[in-house]
């Protein structure tokens, strides 16, 4: 997890209902994304996490060049390459599910 999403997530959520969302190269039900939700809510232990959402994102070609250069990560950008182009209007629409059906579980 980037450094100020997680500073954000243990200063501002103690007490709060949220819902966590992230995007990534991985496949949303890779066992990469659900760890990334699961460090997400480790960032945010005092809140009440009411949902979470993972969606495919597009890593960028930097990103994917400087992997493919080490051993260690040359499989892992072969496998996101897949994710060239999104999120796409599938994923946003499902996104937007999300928000409408949290939202509506908040507001009990």
């Amino acid at each position: 997890m980037p450094k100020k999403p997680a500073q954000f997530l243990k200063a501002h959520t103690k007490g709060k209902k949220i819902a966590l969302f992230c995007t990534q190269g991985a496949p949303k039900d890779s066992e990469f994304a659900q760890k990334a939700l699961q460090n997400a809510k480790k960032q945010s232990p005092d809140a009440e996490v009411v949902a979470t959402f993972n969606c495919k994102g597009q890593v960028t070609q930097r990103i994917l060049d400087s992997a493919s250069r080490n051993p260690k990560y040359q499989s892992w950008a072969e496998s996101v390459k897949e994710a060239a182009g999104h999120p796409d209007q599938k994923d946003l629409k499902e996104a937007k599910e999300f928000a409408r059906k949290t939202i509506n579980r908040i507001k009990r």
